[in-house]
């Protein structure tokens, strides 16, 4: 391999949680002098650009995904075709830039056409098994899914290795894949201890649309009539807009890394979805939260139930939100124990694939 291997990390455009989540895998191959070429598209991209403005950035066909139904089966379902065909437009577009720019290492999150039988090939993923309304179809769809991850040469999970970890029985359980636990990644910086909590609520919403635009004006709607201040992030990349709704009450378009983790230490409690990718962050600064899955996505679901049997955050279902009993029930809560400093499970595994 090159005195400076050439690393593409490729990331899925499915709300902003699987671009933000690299930013540690980012920093810890420049820290190794890689050269990291950035792939995506949509919102995903844009925040990639906006955090990393100096790396070359590529844009990569799009899943075009959408929640249009309350059911995640059937929403895949219908786009199933569609989500087919990406995978391979995607792998024929990582064929193109591999013959003009030659990398090294592929690292995909989530973007299962994104591998190389000619270049080494991660995916970075959480979910090695499904969850499904009907638990007679899981055992198909753990074959399908092993199936397309069995095309990389490694996978990497986002989670400490003895279960339950974050993911639960999602990224836990008897696989013959060559599975490497890398420990939970997040961009979130520990609190400082002591500090002052600004904020009553802190809101910040991610996920495809239209479910992204129905939580926020649900959110919007509520918060309105409440005598709680705060601050709701919209988690829109490509806006520059800062809005004060009442006294009390900012909504911002996008913060990058830093301000977003200033403001969510600053925040009493935090509502957000229930994507990994949020747990993770939640998990990294200790966070108080309000969980709100999105309607019909299993993983969310899944997710916030495993939480709230433990009785660390509160959670609620979107169709039965209510603003006021959430925040007062997610204070009284421990919240999420803080996450210790440090990846070393990551740099472990970036030692099998980048010695140093």
């Amino acid at each position: 391999m090159n005195a400076s291997p050439h690393v593409l990390v490729a990331v899925l455009n499915w709300g902003l949680g699987h671009a933000s989540r690299c930013h540690p895998l980012i920093e810890a191959l420049l820290r190794r002098g890689c050269r990291v070429s950035l792939a995506s598209d949509g919102e995903a991209l844009a925040l990639l650009r906006a955090e990393w403005p100096t790396l070359p950035a590529y844009e990569l066909p799009s899943w075009g995904v959408r929640y249009p139904t309350r059911s995640m089966v059937w929403n895949m379902a219908r786009q199933l075709p569609r989500l087919m065909q990406a995978m391979a437009a995607e792998h024929r577009a990582l064929r193109a830039l591999h013959r003009r720019h030659a990398f090294d290492l592929i690292v995909s999150d989530n973007r299962y056409g994104c591998y190389l039988p000619d270049c080494p090939s991660i995916l970075l993923t959480h979910q090695l098994f499904v969850r499904s309304p009907w638990r007679w179809s899981e055992p198909l769809l753990h074959r399908v899914l092993h199936r397309l991850i069995a095309r990389f040469d490694r996978c990497w999970v986002p989670d400490w290795p003895e279960p339950p970890g974050l993911s639960g029985a999602l990224g836990h359980g008897p696989t013959a894949l060559p599975v490497r636990y890398v420990g939970p990644l997040s961009r979130m910086a520990p609190c400082s201890e002591g500090r002052r909590k600004r904020h009553q609520l802190v809101a910040v919403l991610s996920g495809p649309e239209p479910q992204r635009s129905r939580f926020e004006a649900l959110l919007t709607e509520q918060w309105l009539r409440l005598p709680l201040d705060g601050v709701l992030v919209q988690g829109l990349p490509q806006r520059h807009a800062r809005t004060t709704l009442r006294p009390g009450l900012e909504r911002v378009s996008f913060l990058p890394k830093g301000p977003l983790n200033e403001l969510l230490c600053a925040g009493e409690v935090v509502v957000c979805r229930s994507g990994y990718s949020s747990l993770m962050d939640l998990a990294a600064i200790g966070a108080r939260a309000l969980l709100v899955p999105t309607p019909g996505q299993t993983e969310q679901e899944y997710l916030a139930g495993q939480l709230a049997r433990t009785r660390c955050v509160a959670v609620q279902s979107q169709d039965a939100l209510d603003l006021q009993a959430g925040w007062e029930e997610a204070r009284r809560l421990s919240g999420f124990r803080q996450m210790p400093p440090g990846r070393p499970l990551l740099e472990a595994a970036l030692d099998e694939v980048l010695p140093r």
